[in-house]
């Protein structure tokens, strides 16, 4: 995984997280605090995944994990733009797909 940081958006409580290279076990730990810090920064997740060149279930499960626990929190988690082919693949292997995941629509006002 490329270092990365959240971006704040134009919209109060609304970050952007733009990920590139490999999302694997071995960088699950930094990616695990990233998207931590981002739960605990934002109302509105949103991720550009189009840069991703390969992705292992790790990674996969530590997406999943965010997401229910934004959902208990009532927060949202999105989509920017379509996922690369890689993950497609990888969902479709553990029997999700991208319909799973919500595509960004425009940003609502942060609660």
């Amino acid at each position: 995984m490329n270092e990365t940081m959240w971006q704040e958006q134009e919209n109060p409580g609304v970050g952007l997280l733009e990920l590139a290279g490999d999302l694997k076990i071995s960088s699950a730990q930094a990616l695990r605090t990233h998207l931590i810090e981002g739960l605990d920064r934002f109302e509105r997740l949103e991720f550009d995944l189009t840069s991703v060149e390969d992705c292992d279930l790790t990674a996969l499960q530590l997406f999943i994990a965010l997401k229910e626990a934004a959902i208990k929190r009532g927060k949202k988690v999105c989509l920017r733009r379509e996922l690369p082919q890689i993950l497609q693949e990888a969902l479709a292997q553990l029997g999700l797909s991208v319909a799973d995941w919500d595509p960004c629509g425009p940003p609502e006002e942060a609660q």
